[in-house]
């Protein structure tokens, strides 16, 4: 899993992401965040941001947030201050999410420190640091 470095995105201070990223501020304590997916390519920043609101509006969930990089950007689902209850109902529910075709778009969603995305193919097992 990669990291952002301390004072970006990765630190719960509520600061704003690091140069080059772009995203909430995050806020004051909270340790952990969903991932959800990364998506690459020339028009990464509109296709996650129309995600975004696609599932802002379909899901009735609001704590949906993008991080874009340079070549990706990635999809977020809320902030938390510990690994409760409330993340992993909320991970469960995205992991759970079906797209038209029936096919599960977060089915690798994992409760990680913020501004973490973790690397494909790794097995959780191997991912410091997350909960699935």
């Amino acid at each position: 899993m990669s990291k952002a470095p301390a004072g970006s995105s990765a630190a719960a201070d509520g600061k704003r992401p690091a140069a080059g990223q772009q995203g909430p501020p995050i806020p004051a304590g909270a340790e952990w965040t969903i991932y959800c997916t990364t998506i690459p390519g020339s028009t990464h920043v509109m296709q996650t941001t129309q995600l975004r609101d696609q599932l802002v509006k379909s899901t009735g969930m609001r704590d949906w947030y993008v991080i874009h990089g340079d070549t990706d950007s990635t999809l977020y689902y809320g902030f938390y201050k510990t690994v409760d209850k409330n993340a992993k109902a909320a991970r469960e529910k995205i992991d759970a999410m079906t797209d038209a075709a029936g096919g599960r778009p977060f089915r690798n969603a994992l409760i990680v420190e913020p501004g973490s995305v973790p690397k494909v193919g790794t097995e959780v097992t191997r991912v410091p640091h997350c909960w699935k």
